[in-house]
């Protein structure tokens, strides 16, 4: 299934939040939302780690920025330079100079 940009990121913002409730409640999760429905779900065995597992997201977008400080404990960045994720935060700010 394809999704466009934006909607992939409600998509992920839906997972992550189903997932994080999987992991601290006690009881049985039911979630209604506009790509999943879970009724009665639990996971077992529980994570070892409390509240849940260090949460790893990645992306080079600012909308990936934003939710990886949302909902992760580390935010993976790919192979590029410090000096060029410094130039797409500038670009994404609208500064224009992109340097």
């Amino acid at each position: 299934m394809h999704y466009a940009k934006q909607e992939r990121y409600a998509l992920m913002e839906e997972e992550v939040s189903i997932l994080k409730a999987l992991w601290t409640t006690r009881g049985p999760v039911n979630f209604q939302g506009k790509f999943h429905t879970l009724s009665g779900a639990h996971i077992r065995p529980r994570p070892l780690q409390q509240p849940f597992p260090k949460f790893y997201l990645g992306g080079g977008s600012r909308e990936a920025w934003e939710m990886s400080a949302k909902h992760s404990d580390v935010h993976l960045f790919w192979g590029r330079s410090a000096g060029t994720h410094r130039g797409q935060h500038r670009r994404d700010q609208g500064d224009g100079t992109g340097a």
